[in-house]
Order: structure tokens, then sequence, then C-alpha cells
């Protein structure tokens, strides 16, 4: 995985797109963040630059000649798992199809999330700036979470305005998403316990990649970079990262089960005080 970007070490982006003008916006938007940023044309020149430089994020196109985004993306989590590129990459899909399904099929690929074209300066910045910050979050803790408790933690485990604002503010929607998160959260876990049990190091990366995408959904940022971080270990076959972060992840997601009383009941008293 590239390290966090800080003022010694800048934002290194791959911009992998054929297409002239919507390379040219992208890089407008990206260097004007002070982000530095190189360009592939197709996979193949992807690949190449991958295997000798380090970027902390690749922007992939889907449909592009020589070699397509979810070839050249399934060829790199090869690679990785193989120990031939060393870092984890965070692969951002770029695709002008919007069509249902679509985004699975890129996750499916291998890549961790979606941009739907035409996106606007303000979109891209935000998925960029948003996943920047997971591996931030992941490169830069301090120690580990092992040992903590929830009164220890500085902040609470899930953001409540950016929850409720992606919920638009329908505390009954909300609501119901607790739920589903209180239920798939544990059998999360126990999915990933018999997987280390077992070995199985890409099952464990595929799991984490789900509780990522909840944790996500739930603003639940700490959960999302430990599920982040074994998403990626599992991804490149390492066995004893994962084992060092089961017990990490279990405590989050307990931090998480028990916010979500008080963020309901914080919740209902900010609607009914409005």
């Amino acid at each position: 995985m590239s390290p966090a970007a800080n003022e010694s070490n800048p934002v290194r982006i791959l911009l992998v797109e054929d297409n002239d003008i919507n390379q040219m916006l992208a890089l407008e938007v990206l260097g004007r963040q002070g982000w530095e940023c190189d360009t592939a044309l197709n996979g193949v020149e992807a690949i190449a630059k991958i295997k000798t430089e380090r970027y902390d994020l690749i922007l992939m196109d889907c449909q592009m000649p020589i070699m397509d985004g979810f070839t050249a993306t399934r060829q790199i989590r090869q690679m990785e798992s193989e120990g031939v590129i060393e870092a984890v990459s965070t692969i951002i899909a770029v695709t002008a199809n919007a069509l249902k399904g679509d985004r699975q099929r890129c996750l499916d690929a291998g890549m961790d999330d979606y941009l739907a074209k035409p996106f606007s300066p303000q979109q891209l910045r935000e998925i960029v700036m948003k996943w920047l910050a997971i591996i931030k979050s992941v490169t830069t803790k301090s120690e580990p979470l092992a040992g903590q408790t929830a009164n220890a933690c500085d902040s609470p485990p899930i953001c409540e305005k950016e929850f409720l604002d992606r919920c638009m503010g329908d505390l009954s929607f909300a609501e119901l998403l607790l739920q589903s998160f209180q239920k798939d959260s544990v059998a999360r876990l126990e999915q990933i316990a018999t997987q280390v049990q077992q070995g199985d190091v890409a099952a464990v990366g595929e799991t984490a990649h789900s509780l990522k995408g909840i944790a996500g959904i739930l603003a639940a940022h700490e959960l999302q970079a430990i599920a982040f971080e074994l998403e990626s270990a599992g991804k490149a076959g390492k066995l004893d990262p994962i084992l060092s972060l089961v017990d990490d992840l279990r405590i989050e997601v307990n931090r998480c089960l028990e916010y979500v009383p008080i963020l309901k009941q914080q919740s209902q008293a900010a609607v009914a005080a409005s």
C-alpha cells in the first residue's frame, strides 16, 4: 500500500485513461488539489508503471484498447497475491457505463470503488479524498486498536451527520440500515473468524470487502479502514497481517454496535427538536 501523503510525500495518482478530453479534465481537477498525477493510455501501460512506481491511488478507465480496465485490474491483483507487486493498490473504476450491475462487475474484478462518467470535478475530488482518508487512517494509526475501549476513543465510531445525510434525513430508513448492520456485521465477523481458522486469506479479503462497503454507508470510518486493510492483506495473500487485524476488527465492530442505540436516541432527539 502506498504511504499516506504528507508534505514530504505528496499524493501520487495514476490516471489510466485513453480519451484526451477525459484525461485533460481529470488532470486539471487533480492538479488543482496539488496531487501529482501520471498517466497511462491502457492497461498494459498501467501495469508497466505500477511495477516501477508507487501510487496512492489508481483511477482506472474500464473501456480501453489493447487491455481494458477489468483485465488490467485482475492482473494487478494476481501480481499482488504472487508478490510480484509489493504494494496493494487502491483502484477506482471510472466508466461511462451506468447500467445496473456494472458497479458490481467493477468490484468483482477487484476494484475498490466506482465513479461513473461524466463526472463533475466535485465528484472526482470527493471520491479521491474519501480513499486518501481511508489509506491515511490505515497507515498512520499510532498504535493498534487492541486493548482500547469505547471510552478511550476520541470520536464516535459512526459519523452521525454524514450517516443521516446519506439517509436523506429519513430517520425510519436510517433505523432500517442500522438494524441491517447489527445483523450483517456479526455475520461477517463470524465468517472472517472461520475463514482465518481455515487459512483462506482470499475469502477473508472478499468478506472484508463486503464489510468495508457496509461501513462506508454507515460512515463508520475506522471500521471501514480496518476492513480495507484486511481486504488488502487478503488480496495480497498475507495471513500474518490478517491475524493481527482480527482483534482490531472485532473491537471496532463492537464499538459500532454499542453506539447504535446511542445514535438512534440522538437522531430521534434531533428530529423532535426540529
